[in-house]
C-alpha cells in the first residue's frame, strides 16, 4: 500500500500541469487572404489557409512567417510562444518539479496570434473556415 501511495506522489510531483492539460504541441489556424498564398516557415512550405502543428517550447522562442503570393506583397510576420496559464497548477502540485517537466517538454507556453489572419496587401476578404488542411512542422 505504501508503495502504491509513493508512486502516486511520485507521479504527481514528476509531472508538469500545463503538459498535462495541453501536452507540448498546438494546432494553429493560418487563414490568408488571398487564397491559396504560400505560407513558408523554415523549411516547411503550405498553402493558406492551413491548420499547423507547432512543437511548443525551447531554444525556440519565436517562429517566423513569410507569406508570399503572385501579384501581392511578401508578407513577413511571427509565431510568439507566451507562458501558459497553466503553469498556476504547479503551485498546487509541487512548484519546482512541475515548472521543469513543464519548461522541459514545452507545455509552459501558448503560441499566438491564434488564429493568425494575414491578409495581403489589396485583398480584403478574408475567409475563415471550419476544415482547414493540417500540417506539421519538421
Amino acid at each position: 500500500m505504501i508503495k502504491k501511495f509513493a508512486g502516486i506522489l511520485l507521479i504527481i510531483f514528476l509531472s508538469g500541469c500545463a503538459t498535462i492539460m495541453h501536452g507540448d504541441s498546438q494546432y494553429v489556424n493560418i487563414y490568408t487572404c488571398p487564397v491559396g498564398a504560400t505560407i513558408k516557415m523554415g523549411s516547411n512550405k503550405f498553402q493558406g489557409p492551413a491548420k499547423i502543428l507547432i512543437k511548443r517550447g525551447m531554444p525556440i522562442e519565436e517562429y517566423a512567417i513569410v507569406v508570399e503570393s503572385p501579384g501581392y506583397k511578401t508578407v513577413y510576420t511571427t509565431i510568439r510562444q507566451k507562458p501558459s496559464g497553466w503553469l498556476w497548477g504547479n503551485v498546487i502540485f509541487g512548484i519546482i518539479p512541475g515548472l521543469a517537466v513543464d519548461y522541459i517538454t514545452g507545455g509552459a507556453y501558448d503560441l499566438e496570434p491564434e488564429p493568425l489572419i494575414i491578409s495581403m496587401e489589396g485583398c480584403s476578404n478574408v475567409k475563415l473556415q471550419d476544415k482547414l488542411p493540417v500540417y506539421k512542422i519538421k
